[in-house]
């Protein structure tokens, strides 16, 4: 699913029209977004001036919000021009004619959803989605596509690359998941009962909770993001210091820092300078409960009477994990580390196909 933040521009008289009846449905439908154009074409509050910096102001949405041009597709190549990097990384861009004939994903049409934003907007204005990503176009099989929407962390891009091109030359591509499986497997893929089975593919892909030692260069390995960060630290610890100590608990557990997909603590440690700079650094959400609300989650192995003193709670780290995925599993109970403790909660992952 794309981003539901969206920035809308458009440049006419009829293309402002359009773009307050769009952004009404967007909103309808719960997408955050807000509108821009020429100021002589503004007759509603709900539209914004767009200023002669305008195309400098969209880079600092970049990556972060999706943009729809209303309008000529030169407009939009020339204005994201100097943003463009990565299709991992770069923002989903989208245009729409004048006309409502035609809804075009220009950009990041996978990774960043802009095929699926298309869509919504075809669904609304009744224009044909231009589609013209190779997999979607012969109906394929797109590993990045299934990544995306089952929350998969892609461990190597150069390979799932080469997957998608083999996918698209006929051949087929071996299949195993430690998870369960939801849904008709796709026949570009052949379904293995073990890692073992994935050996004899040219290419393979293995859904695997952990990193896996010793894998074949040509098995890709995708990772799910469902793991709930417990966290707690001495007042004033930098950044650097907890991300060493925090990277030392993963590799010990093979788990990526993207896997990651939320952190929490007590709300004593809300502004906590280290802990906001690692939620920035981790690009996840940081979220910080009472001593009342951490002891509602029950027993914990690991407790301290000191910590319980100070904070009101017996056990931060582990407690704010659990708080933050009640129906999960602990995967880490509470590691003492060089002033920090750290917890990970991991939540149940069905794959959907």
């Amino acid at each position: 699913m794309f981003d539901k933040r969206v920035i809308l521009y458009s440049f006419t008289k009829t293309g402002s029209r359009q773009q307050l009846s769009l952004m009404k449905y967007m909103k309808e439908s719960g997408i955050d977004c807000r509108g821009y154009t020429l100021e002589r074409f503004i007759d509603s509050n709900e539209l914004l001036p767009l200023q002669k910096n305008w195309k400098e102001e969209l880079g600092n949405y970049w990556g972060v919000y999706a943009f729809v041009f209303i309008g000529a597709t030169g407009i939009a190549v020339r204005a994201i021009a100097p943003y463009v990097k990565d299709k991992f990384s770069d923002s989903p861009i989208v245009v729409l004619d004048e006309r409502e004939q035609f809804v075009i994903p220009l950009l990041s049409g996978h990774m960043g959803g802009a095929v699926e934003l298309s869509e919504f907007i075809s669904s609304y204005t009744g224009g044909i989605p231009i589609i013209t990503t190779a997999t979607d176009v012969q109906k394929k099989f797109a590993v990045d596509v299934f990544a995306k929407k089952n929350d998969l962390f892609i461990s190597n891009r150069f390979l799932a690359k080469k997957i998608s091109a083999d996918i698209l030359e006929g051949k087929k591509v071996g299949f195993y998941s430690e998870f369960e499986i939801m849904g008709e497997i796709p026949k570009e893929l052949v379904v293995c009962s073990n890692l073992q089975e994935l050996e004899k593919f040219e290419h393979a892909i293995c859904i695997s909770q952990t990193e896996i030692d010793g894998v074949g260069n040509h098995i890709l390995l995708l990772l799910p993001r469902n793991f709930s960060l417990g966290i707690g630290c001495r007042k004033g610890v930098p950044f650097e210091h907890i991300k060493e100590q925090l990277e030392m608990v993963l590799m010990q557990r093979k788990i990526m820092k993207e896997q990651i997909h939320e952190m929490g603590s007590i709300d004593l440690k809300k502004e906590e300078q280290g802990l906001l700079d690692l939620a920035d650094y981790l690009n996840i959400s940081f979220y910080t409960f009472s001593a009342e609300e951490l002891r509602e989650t029950g027993t914990v192995e690991n407790t301290s009477d000191f910590v319980k003193s100070v904070t009101g709670v017996d056990n931060v780290c582990e407690r704010a994990a659990k708080k933050l995925c009640e129906k999960g599993e602990v995967f880490q109970e509470k590691i003492c580390m060089d002033r920090i403790t750290i917890a990970l909660v991991k939540a149940e992952k069905k794959i959907h196909i």
